[in-house]
């Protein structure tokens, strides 16, 4: 299963806001720490160094910053971040994930369960394919749906 690295925090943000109980919730947890370990240890440090790299700075070094914390940087900055956030965050089809790969494939499948609306909707739709995806893997390999 993959998931761009600019869906993982609307995907977190689905997930997050579901009111779910027992397993159903400890799994869309495990999941969701997946999604922010992603977030926390490769698109985070790297939206830093790029931001170091190609940020405007000050005599001292320092990024300048305006009121609202927003900086200027070269169109280096955008391209580097466009194809960051291109990049595919791979979960494996394995045993190990099986349980929770399906749970939160029945969570997003489940039409009466989320509402969404513009930027959510695509992300939604996406992992939708996603996770119809995770479900044929596990029908194909002759492997029980949740």
């Amino acid at each position: 299963m993959k998931i761009k690295n600019k869906d993982i925090l609307n995907t977190h943000k689905i997930l997050f806001d579901l009111e779910l109980k027992g397993k159903a919730s400890r799994l869309r947890s495990r999941f969701n720490r997946l999604l922010q370990q992603r977030y926390n240890n490769v698109i985070q440090p790297e939206e830093t160094e790029l931001r170091k790299q190609y940020a405007i700075k000050d005599e001292q070094g320092e990024i300048i910053y305006d009121k609202n914390g927003n900086f200027k940087a070269s169109v280096d900055y955008i391209n580097e971040m466009d194809s960051l956030m291109e990049e595919y965050f791979h979960i494996d089809l394995n045993e190990a994930n099986k349980e929770m790969l399906l749970s939160i494939a029945k969570l997003f499948l489940d039409e009466n369960l989320i509402v969404v609306s513009g930027e959510l909707a695509e992300t939604y739709d996406l992992v939708c394919s996603q996770f119809e995806h995770v479900n044929n893997f596990y029908e194909l390999n002759n492997e029980k749906t949740v």
